[in-house]
């Protein structure tokens, strides 16, 4: 959801259109904006720290993998 959020923010006026409905709908249950309302998608300061944290983790994550296969 996020990456699609951030796609129509920088690509389409942030509008809420056909595209990024087909994104995420696959991404169910999402806690980030279960359901798009409106005509534009805004993300909140807590939506935007739980962004940030779940990269941080995304990240963390991906080190532990490729430090784990460097020392292999």
């Amino acid at each position: 959801m996020a990456q699609a959020g951030r796609h129509v923010i920088v690509h389409d006026s942030s509008r809420i259109n056909d595209r990024i409905l087909r994104q995420v709908s696959g991404a169910q249950p999402r806690t980030l904006k279960p359901e798009l309302s409106g005509n534009v998608v805004l993300f909140d300061s807590d939506e935007v720290t739980l962004i940030a944290n779940s990269m941080q983790d995304y990240l963390k994550s991906v080190r532990k993998q490729i430090e784990n296969r460097v020392a292999s």
